[in-house]
């Protein structure tokens, strides 16, 4: 009876041992698995918060550009406005010559008609 009861009784040891090294090796692989989640998620924290600057930068650039394009169209209407005021003023000192050249023509035939015999 008593080599039954040792008998059983190493069985129940050998039986707690396996339980036991299971449970620890759960443990473990909980411990392992949690630690990678953790490493994972502050790998994407870290993405996540250079894919938001980055969003930033690129909101700022896009910003500094939209100001240069309204500048440069502002002074490309300032330079047709430029433009526009040239020609006239070309246009109006051609025409005041011309009218200096036909007074001038005028006169000189005037005088030349009044100096005939």
């Amino acid at each position: 009876m008593s080599s039954k009861l040792e008998k059983e009784r190493e069985t129940f040891n050998t039986r707690k041992r396996e339980v036991e090294q299971k449970a620890s090796k759960t443990e473990s692989k909980q411990t392992e698995l949690l630690l990678n989640h953790e490493r994972e998620r502050a790998k994407w924290d870290q993405q996540m918060t250079e894919l938001v600057h980055q969003r930033e930068d690129f909101k700022s650039e896009n910003e500094r550009l939209k100001m240069k394009v309204d500048s440069q169209l502002k002074e490309i209407e300032k330079y047709k406005y430029d433009l526009k005021n040239q020609r006239k003023t070309y246009f109006t000192a051609q025409q005041q010559n011309t009218t200096q050249y036909a007074a001038a023509i005028g006169s000189s035939l005037m005088s030349n008609i009044n100096n005939l015999p």
